[in-house]
């Protein structure tokens, strides 16, 4: 695929020519619908638009790279302006009915020939063939091949090309000199086969079996007009404008157009010379406020030298309080790990005061068990005590009995019996106190 696209830098020369060419020719012929290959800005394009609407028909533009003018254009103009964004080899076949094609745009012999073909093709059955107009046919493109993106045309059909400049009557390129663009590729030398838009029209109708007539003229890049004999027949205003056109005058006109072009420009340079002055006197209070500005920007060095200091001694507090904050941290570690130690230590508290609760508990029950059987037992004393009493009242009396018995059967006191009374009287006795 080949690109069309116009790279700012080169230009759009093709509307000079309006007034005096493009304009005069399309009248010659009934029109309802004409195509544009190339548009760059629509300097060109915003003429034929409003030619369109003039006489009721319509503009396709073709252009892979749409500027913001030329998409401007087509909102406007919805109703009589078409914009394709394809490559012009891409987007011809698909446009069958048109009565003129400007073409202006890749300009090397690969896609100015294969456009041709494309046409050829499209009216091959109805003959009706438009009215081809091309740009860029004088030098420096009409025999060498300027490229603006050489990896889109194939190998074979692709001259040896750099980025150079382009100097007239000069077939190499210069290198240091000349006119350039560094979006644009040259083929490197001058002439030859396949070589030029001029010589890509000419091989086309070398090839073509029908018969067609050619005209062109120089400057401005140069236009040319490509019309089948058949057209001419058709349309006799066309075939008089071949014959009769007044190429002197056209090129006249065009100059006339650059003149005003060269008038603007000098009014221009008055204008910006009459603003030098005030100019200058702005560039001296821009001196006063740059020696101000210069003064204050030293004060702002003190205190920025001060402010840096200050940053430092903050640099070295900073250091100090990290430290002590790395210190306060073991610390804070030191102190959760004594808190969850105590956290343990009042589980294990918290559970003995629970178990101590628990013993508590079964100790005064105990204690509760303890006082019911002292209360038993001292009621059993009481008793006890109350037995004890009757019964060494009882064994008083037989020990008062036996001593009177032994008394009066006038036992000695020795003998055996009057110890045992004496014993257990005794005993008695004892457990009483």
């Amino acid at each position: 695929m080949v690109s069309d696209c116009i790279i700012k830098g080169w230009g759009c020369q093709m509307y000079r020519h309006w007034e005096m060419l493009i304009k005069p020719a399309l009248d010659c012929i009934d029109l309802t619908h004409i195509v544009e290959i190339g548009a760059d800005k629509g300097l060109n394009t915003v003429k034929l638009i409003e030619y369109s609407i003039n006489r009721n028909a319509r503009l396709t533009s073709i252009d892979c790279f749409p500027s913001t003018e030329l998409l401007a254009l087509c909102e406007a103009h919805r109703d009589y302006f078409t914009l394709s964004d394809k490559m012009s080899l891409d987007a011809l076949p698909s446009i069958t009915d048109y009565e003129a094609i400007l073409i202006d745009g890749d300009h090397n012999w690969y896609t100015v020939f294969n456009e041709l073909k494309a046409i050829e093709k499209v009216f091959s059955e109805s003959k009706n063939f438009p009215l081809i107009l091309f740009h860029d046919v004088a030098w420096p493109c009409d025999r060498r091949d300027m490229y603006y993106s050489p990896d889109n045309i194939p190998k074979e059909f692709r001259n040896n090309h750099r980025k150079a400049g382009v100097v007239p009557g000069q077939s190499d390129l210069a290198l240091e000199s000349g006119w350039r663009d560094e979006n644009i590729e040259w083929a490197v030398t001058y002439g030859g086969v396949r070589n030029g838009v001029l010589t890509a029209i000419e091989d086309f109708i070398k090839e073509s079996m029908d018969s067609y007539r050619f005209s062109m003229i120089d400057g401005f890049d140069g236009i040319g007009f490509l019309a089948t004999s058949e057209m001419l027949n058709r349309f006799p205003k066309l075939s008089a404008f071949f014959d009769n056109v007044d190429w002197a005058s056209a090129i006249g006109k065009a100059m006339q157009g650059v003149e005003l072009d060269n008038v603007r420009a000098q009014a221009e340079c008055v204008k910006l010379l009459n603003d030098t002055s005030a100019l200058y006197a702005a560039l001296e209070e821009r001196s006063e406020v740059e020696k101000t500005l210069y003064a204050a920007l030293e004060e702002r060095g003190e205190v920025e030298k001060m402010l840096y200091a200050a940053l430092k001694e903050r640099g070295e507090v900073e250091k100090t309080l990290y430290a002590a904050l790395e210190e306060r941290s073991e610390v804070e570690k030191t102190l959760y790990a004594a808190l969850e130690e105590r956290s343990e230590v009042e589980k294990t508290l918290y559970a003995a005061l629970e178990e101590h609760g628990e013993v508590e508990k079964t100790l005064y029950a105990a204690l509760e068990e303890c006082s019911k059987v002292e209360k038993t037992l001292y009621a059993a004393l009481e008793e006890h005590g109350e037995v004890e009493n009757v019964l060494y009242e009882e064994i008083q009396k037989v020990t008062d009995e036996l001593l009177d018995i032994s008394s009066q059967l006038n036992i000695i006191k020795n003998t055996r019996l009057y110890r045992a009374s004496l014993t257990i009287s005794n005993i008695f006795k004892g457990k009483k106190h």
